[in-house]
């Protein structure tokens, strides 16, 4: 289902506490991906997601930051 393929510090991230609150994300554990255009991610479960530049389509909608 997904094309994107993590990569400790090249494209995925595990954010420290302080990173969080530069972000005003609050406290928790968080991992920053970065996607380009053409990569499809499926998620399992549930998540809390925050998006900090460009755009991304959920079920045919369009969520521009």
């Amino acid at each position: 289902l997904s094309t994107f393929h993590p990569i400790l510090d090249q494209n995925t991230f595990i954010l420290f506490p302080q990173e969080l609150c530069f972000f005003g994300m609050g406290e928790g554990a968080a991992t920053l991906l970065a996607l380009t255009l053409s990569d499809i991610i499926c998620f399992f479960g549930a998540y809390k997601l925050t998006f900090l530049q460009g755009l991304i389509k959920i079920c045919g909608t369009t969520i521009i930051c």
